[in-house]
């Protein structure tokens, strides 16, 4: 369907254009370094909240 909407002749162009780098990209976000960040928790629904 991408191949037709973008009005490439062959798969091949479209798969270079843009399947391959969605992939790639897609990667490189899964091998992103996440800070570990401490957050206050919530309470629970049935514990008082604490101060």
């Amino acid at each position: 369907m991408l191949q037709r909407l973008m009005r490439h002749k062959s798969y091949q162009t479209t798969q270079k254009s843009y399947i391959n780098p969605t992939s790639q990209l897609e990667d490189a976000i899964a091998d992103m370094p996440v800070p570990n960040v401490r957050r206050k928790e919530l309470p629970k629904p049935d514990e008082p909240p604490v101060s």
